[in-house]
Protein backbone atom coordinates (compact mmCIF):
# COMPACT_ATOMS: atom_id res chain seq x y z
CA UNK A 1 0.00 0.00 0.00
CA UNK A 2 1.51 3.36 -1.01
CA UNK A 3 2.00 5.82 1.84
CA UNK A 4 2.17 9.57 1.32
CA UNK A 5 3.99 12.07 3.47
CA UNK A 6 1.98 15.15 4.38
CA UNK A 7 5.26 17.00 4.24
CA UNK A 8 5.16 16.72 0.44
CA UNK A 9 1.88 18.64 0.10
CA UNK A 10 1.67 22.44 0.35
CA UNK A 11 -0.96 25.08 -0.34
CA UNK A 12 -0.04 27.76 -2.89
CA UNK A 13 -1.74 30.99 -3.93
CA UNK A 14 -1.78 32.54 -7.40
CA UNK A 15 -0.12 35.90 -7.97
CA UNK A 16 -2.11 36.31 -11.18
CA UNK A 17 -5.82 35.44 -11.13
CA UNK A 18 -6.00 35.93 -14.91
CA UNK A 19 -3.32 33.29 -15.55
CA UNK A 20 -3.71 30.48 -13.03
CA UNK A 21 -2.54 27.63 -15.27
CA UNK A 22 -0.68 24.94 -13.33
CA UNK A 23 2.69 25.60 -14.95
CA UNK A 24 2.43 29.37 -15.40
CA UNK A 25 4.96 30.20 -12.69
CA UNK A 26 2.42 32.46 -11.00
CA UNK A 27 2.11 30.28 -7.87
CA UNK A 28 3.63 31.22 -4.50
CA UNK A 29 3.80 28.78 -1.59
CA UNK A 30 2.23 30.12 1.58
CA UNK A 31 5.36 30.04 3.72
CA UNK A 32 6.20 28.27 6.95
CA UNK A 33 3.36 25.71 6.62
CA UNK A 34 3.05 23.09 9.32
CA UNK A 35 -0.25 21.48 8.50
CA UNK A 36 -3.27 21.61 6.30
CA UNK A 37 -6.25 19.69 5.08
CA UNK A 38 -8.54 19.48 2.08
CA UNK A 39 -12.17 18.49 2.19
CA UNK A 40 -14.59 17.63 -0.60
CA UNK A 41 -18.26 17.55 0.35
CA UNK A 42 -21.53 16.48 -1.22
CA UNK A 43 -24.88 17.80 -0.10
CA UNK A 44 -27.72 15.33 -0.29
CA UNK A 45 -31.50 15.70 -0.21
CA UNK A 46 -33.88 13.16 1.24
CA UNK A 47 -35.77 11.53 -1.64
CA UNK A 48 -37.64 8.99 0.50
CA UNK A 49 -41.36 8.68 -0.20
CA UNK A 50 -44.24 6.40 0.79
CA UNK A 51 -43.57 4.16 -2.19
CA UNK A 52 -39.91 3.61 -1.24
CA UNK A 53 -39.18 -0.09 -0.90
CA UNK A 54 -38.39 -1.32 2.62
CA UNK A 55 -37.41 0.87 5.55
CA UNK A 56 -34.28 2.42 4.03
CA UNK A 57 -34.07 6.12 3.31
CA UNK A 58 -33.27 7.24 -0.22
CA UNK A 59 -31.09 10.27 -0.97
CA UNK A 60 -29.96 12.15 -4.05
CA UNK A 61 -26.86 14.24 -4.55
CA UNK A 62 -27.64 17.95 -4.99
CA UNK A 63 -24.32 19.82 -5.09
CA UNK A 64 -20.68 19.47 -4.27
CA UNK A 65 -18.27 21.75 -2.43
CA UNK A 66 -14.73 21.92 -1.16
CA UNK A 67 -12.57 23.68 1.39
CA UNK A 68 -8.91 23.92 2.40
CA UNK A 69 -7.23 24.77 5.65
CA UNK A 70 -3.60 25.64 6.24
CA UNK A 71 -1.61 26.54 9.33
CA UNK A 72 1.96 27.38 10.11
CA UNK A 73 4.52 29.69 11.67
CA UNK A 74 3.65 33.34 11.06
CA UNK A 75 6.15 35.22 8.88
CA UNK A 76 4.57 38.54 7.90
CA UNK A 77 7.37 39.11 5.35
CA UNK A 78 6.39 35.95 3.41
CA UNK A 79 4.90 36.78 -0.02
CA UNK A 80 2.35 33.93 0.11
CA UNK A 81 1.18 35.08 3.53
CA UNK A 82 0.89 38.67 2.26
CA UNK A 83 -1.29 37.48 -0.65
CA UNK A 84 -3.78 35.60 1.54
CA UNK A 85 -3.91 38.43 4.05
CA UNK A 86 -4.62 40.94 1.24
CA UNK A 87 -7.32 38.63 -0.18
CA UNK A 88 -9.00 38.37 3.23
CA UNK A 89 -8.71 42.12 3.76
CA UNK A 90 -10.28 42.92 0.37
CA UNK A 91 -12.94 40.15 0.61
CA UNK A 92 -11.84 38.87 -2.82
CA UNK A 93 -11.58 35.26 -3.89
CA UNK A 94 -8.18 33.95 -4.94
CA UNK A 95 -6.89 30.89 -6.82
CA UNK A 96 -5.32 28.26 -4.59
CA UNK A 97 -3.78 24.89 -5.30
CA UNK A 98 -2.49 21.86 -3.47
CA UNK A 99 0.94 20.88 -4.66
CA UNK A 100 2.67 17.62 -3.78
CA UNK A 101 4.90 14.87 -5.08
CA UNK A 102 2.28 12.12 -4.81
CA UNK A 103 -1.24 11.69 -3.52
CA UNK A 104 -2.98 8.35 -2.94
CA UNK A 105 -0.10 6.55 -4.60
CA UNK A 106 -0.49 8.24 -7.98
CA UNK A 107 2.51 10.13 -9.32
CA UNK A 108 1.34 13.43 -10.73
CA UNK A 109 2.84 15.37 -13.64
CA UNK A 110 5.10 18.31 -12.89
CA UNK A 111 4.52 20.58 -11.09
CA UNK A 112 2.69 17.84 -9.18
CA UNK A 113 -0.60 19.66 -8.83
CA UNK A 114 -3.16 17.80 -6.77
CA UNK A 115 -6.07 20.24 -7.19
CA UNK A 116 -6.81 23.94 -7.69
CA UNK A 117 -9.74 26.33 -7.54
CA UNK A 118 -11.04 29.69 -6.41
CA UNK A 119 -11.73 30.19 -2.71
CA UNK A 120 -12.70 32.83 -0.20
CA UNK A 121 -10.73 33.11 3.02
CA UNK A 122 -13.44 32.62 5.62
CA UNK A 123 -11.18 32.60 8.67
CA UNK A 124 -7.72 33.95 9.41
CA UNK A 125 -6.51 33.24 12.94
CA UNK A 126 -3.38 34.00 14.93
CA UNK A 127 -2.06 32.21 18.01
CA UNK A 128 0.22 34.05 20.45
CA UNK A 129 1.26 31.52 23.13
CA UNK A 130 3.49 32.79 25.92
CA UNK A 131 6.20 30.16 25.55
CA UNK A 132 5.98 29.33 21.83
CA UNK A 133 6.16 30.91 18.39
CA UNK A 134 3.41 33.00 16.81
CA UNK A 135 1.39 30.94 14.34
CA UNK A 136 -1.48 31.37 11.90
CA UNK A 137 -4.33 29.31 10.51
CA UNK A 138 -6.53 30.02 7.51
CA UNK A 139 -9.79 28.43 6.36
CA UNK A 140 -10.59 28.64 2.65
CA UNK A 141 -14.09 28.00 1.29
CA UNK A 142 -14.16 26.99 -2.35
CA UNK A 143 -16.43 28.72 -4.83
CA UNK A 144 -17.02 26.76 -8.01
CA UNK A 145 -15.32 23.58 -9.12
CA UNK A 146 -12.18 22.11 -7.61
CA UNK A 147 -10.12 21.07 -10.63
CA UNK A 148 -7.53 18.34 -10.81
CA UNK A 149 -5.12 17.75 -13.71
CA UNK A 150 -7.02 14.59 -14.67
CA UNK A 151 -10.35 16.45 -14.92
Amino acid sequence: MPVNSGREVVVKVSTDNANHVYDSGSWITIGQQRGGSAERTTEVADATHKGTSGSWATSISTRRGWSLSVDGVLDVADQGWALIYAAWNSVDSEWFLLNGATMTGVSLPEPSVVASGTAFITSLSFDFPEADIVSYSAELQGTGALATPAE
